[in-house]
């Protein structure tokens, strides 16, 4: 137990490989970030990719660096809530789609909410062929986009796959100082 957080017992704290996870298109890491606006997922962090690559090689950024979990394909921020541990879900629990600015397909957000063995929307694969980070289970990838509602910020969606550079995503080993 560190900082009272205690990892769920299906995923071990052993098998979490830090992780910087940078957009092939826009070259910029995907970053966890609090929306100041209050959600009906109770402001839990979403995801952008706007984070900085470089100066996260250096310095440890709670917010950019991920943990990666070998066993399950669980991905998680590195940054600490207070009494849980947060995972990345492809489809959120009363998930509002979203039109995307081709005005044509529809897309959802991935949110961070409580990891949770039993939700298969926490599993993901990363195909390092196609540089893709996909949940099997919705069977939709990451992709970086421009737009509402996150205005001139990159936001991270779901949309299917297409292997387009959007969605092409390097996980780098975060070779930095872990602080816990």
């Amino acid at each position: 137990v560190k900082d009272n957080i205690v990892d769920p017992p299906f995923l071990p704290r052993s098998r979490w490989k830090p992780v910087l996870i940078s957009n092939g298109k826009y070259k910029t890491c995907v970053d966890a970030v609090r929306h100041v606006k209050k959600s009906m997922y109770g402001g839990n962090p979403e995801l952008y990719a706007t984070g900085d690559c470089a100066k996260a090689k250096t310095k440890f950024n709670e917010t950019i660096v991920f943990l990666w979990h070998e066993q399950g394909g669980y991905l998680r921020p590195a940054h600490k809530e207070p009494g849980r541990v947060l995972c990345v879900d492809a489809l959120p629990i009363n998930a509002q789609p979203l039109r995307s600015t081709d005005g044509v397909s529809w897309t959802t957000s991935p949110k961070m909410l409580s990891c949770n063995a039993k939700r298969p929307t926490q599993q993901w694969e990363y195909d390092t062929t196609h540089k893709t980070i996909k949940n099997p289970h919705v069977m939709l990838c990451m992709e970086a986009v421009h737009g509402e509602p996150a205005g001139p910020r990159l936001r991270v969606v779901m949309r299917m796959c297409d292997g387009s550079t959007a969605q092409q995503f390097h996980l780098e080993p975060y070779t930095g100082d872990m602080p816990y």
